[in-house]
């Protein structure tokens, strides 16, 4: 069938129910079959027929068969669809100003108090920024349904119906991406500032320099994290953007650990309370580190090469 045609059908069906959509699609392939006939059209002559069908958004709400409230119908699931992503953004930028505001302030010395007053800057305003994205989201939407409803639904053009997805693409989890970022981030928050206060038995001198290299390491998180967002499926830029992430994170990881980062008195107060020898509690740190190490570079290594094969599948089977 026309493609222009299958994008039509695709911008039908992509606003309804995963239930609901072969059939939806079937149905519109044969009433569209009936009223081209056999005879070749032209892409004017295919335009006006499926215009005689109407907006794509006014028949995706005709097949739902929903009436909704505050926002228009026709635009419900393009407002839920924007709504979980403005959420995302929101948690991330409160997580990063929250950052900001952490390492600009003085801070306890109490460990407990510490993380109180991390989780309170970071997460205490996430509810009421969430709730004003939600509010403005809301109205936004309503304003585009009360002005789109006095417009001509039926001036559009092919050119604004949406591509068609790849038969191969693989979708990004929005609800994995924003635990990878809260979590990624919140993690990284907490590293930063136990850093910058000093942790028992690690070198100051050694471990402090790395501050500026862990705050790279955050910011890569965002930025990695809001491409995936912004592309929703596996392709070459996120592929590409995810390799650098992971290449970024494994040298940091392995040159942190390679460096002479332990103070000797810890290997001291483990021998004093165990039988093992200064020497031996040293070499299996050592050992250890050794086996962190080629963990993190095999886990890396599978989360880039699980990446760039999801971009390889569907740049190499695009015909």
């Amino acid at each position: 069938m026309h493609p222009h045609i299958e994008r039509y059908i695709y911008a039908v069906t992509k606003r309804l129910p995963q239930a609901q959509r072969e059939e939806v699609a079937n149905d519109l392939r044969a009433n569209i079959a009936d009223m081209i006939g056999d005879t070749p059209k032209t892409d004017a002559e295919i335009l006006e027929t499926l215009r005689n069908l109407g907006h794509p958004r006014v028949l995706a709400n005709n097949y739902r068969g929903k009436e909704r409230t505050v926002v228009a119908p026709e635009y419900y699931d393009d407002y839920l669809n924007v709504l979980k992503v403005v959420a995302t953004i929101v948690v991330v930028v409160n997580v990063v100003t929250g950052i900001i505001s952490i390492l600009t302030t003085s801070l306890p010395t109490d460990f407990v108090v510490l993380l109180e007053t991390i989780f309170e800057n970071v997460f205490g305003s996430i509810w009421e920024s969430l709730l004003m994205a939600f509010a403005w989201t809301t109205i936004g939407f309503w304003i585009a349904g009360a002005v789109g409803s006095k417009q001509h639904r039926d001036e559009w053009k092919i050119s604004d119906l949406p591509e068609l997805p790849h038969p191969n693409s693989v979708k990004i989890s929005r609800v994995g991406v924003a635990f990878e970022l809260i979590f990624g981030v919140s993690f990284g928050i907490i590293g930063l500032i136990l850093i910058n206060n000093g942790i028992p038995y690690l070198k100051a001198d050694v471990v402090q320099p790395f501050i500026p290299f862990v705050m790279i390491a955050i910011g890569l998180d965002v930025v990695v994290g809001l491409i995936k967002l912004a592309y929703g499926t596996w392709n070459a830029p996120v592929s590409i953007a995810t390799f650098f992430h992971h290449l970024y994170e494994t040298v940091l990881g392995v040159y942190f650990l390679r460096s002479d980062f332990l103070d000797p008195s810890l290997y001291q107060l483990i021998a004093d309370h165990s039988e093992f020898s200064v020497m031996e509690v040293q070499n299996g740190f050592s050992t250890a580190i050794t086996v962190l190490i080629w963990l993190m570079i095999i886990g890396n290594s599978i989360e880039v090469i699980t990446a760039i094969s999801k971009a390889i599948k569907v740049t190499f089977n695009k015909n």
